[in-house]
């Protein structure tokens, strides 16, 4: 038990019940308290916030929706919270496996430059927040991760160097996007804000740097010879739309 004046102990069960509101309202205020200290922690927690909301937004009007009458009368009936488990976890799976397009409101345009932002975003709030497995191979093996993701997409792929930015490189992952194989590149900065850069092949015109804020997050998406790159981020967006214009066309 925390005596008096001590700071109560946080760890990543501690954080999720605090996002989840599954803390009581001083136990919340207490773990709020403390992460004043730590802004690492700040961070983590601003980034789960903005996932959740996100995976709200974008469930609601699927919750919402009415099917139709016969495959309501043949549907086997299930209670509301089984159906909002169900949901929930294939928001999860989706924005996991890249396939965060799936997802987009009613309404929403969509193309291949909205599908790029949503795979990125979604990614970006899956990985980012991992602290002990975010990444697949290891930027010290920048070399293999280069050869290994360019033989998966079939094209010829490197690693930016982000370091005049304030990034140094984690590693990447591999990850399944729009049905074909993507690059997931992800990059740490001093204190410990991570941007993440999906690259995948396309079928697109060139494009010039398109730039989307959402939450704390900031997105900048563009295509060029054959490719599509996404970089999100907590950073402010001219320091992604430089680093966006250092990476050019990979």
């Amino acid at each position: 038990m925390s005596g008096r004046g001590e700071q109560p102990e946080i760890d990543e069960t501690i954080l999720h019940a605090l996002v989840d509101g599954e803390l009581s309202p001083e136990r919340a205020a207490e773990v709020e308290a403390s992460l004043t200290s730590r802004p690492d922690l700040q961070v983590l927690v601003a980034e789960w916030r903005a996932q959740k909301a996100a995976l709200k937004a974008a469930l609601d009007p699927v919750l919402l929706e009415t099917p139709p009458a016969e495959r309501a009368r043949r549907a086997p009936h299930r209670a509301p919270g089984a159906a909002l488990r169900i949901a929930a976890s294939l928001a999860l799976v989706l924005v996991g496996t890249g396939l965060g397009y799936g997802l987009r409101s009613p309404g929403d345009a969509g193309g291949l430059r909205r599908d790029g932002l949503d795979q990125a975003f979604g990614a970006h709030a899956v990985y980012a927040v991992e602290r002990r497995h975010p990444i697949e191979v290891s930027g010290d093996e920048r070399d293999h991760l280069n050869a290994w993701l360019s033989n998966r997409l079939g094209r010829q792929i490197a690693a930016p160097d982000l370091s005049e930015q304030g990034y140094e490189l984690l590693g990447g992952r591999l990850l399944a996007a729009s049905d074909q194989p993507a690059a997931l590149f992800m990059y740490q900065n001093a204190a410990g804000d991570r941007a993440t850069l999906l690259v995948l092949t396309t079928e697109e015109a060139d494009e010039d740097y398109a730039v989307e804020q959402r939450g704390p997050l900031s997105g900048v998406i563009w295509a060029r010879g054959g490719l599509k790159a996404a970089l999100v981020g907590a950073s402010s967006r001219d320091v992604l739309e430089s680093a966006a214009r250092e990476i050019g066309d990979l």
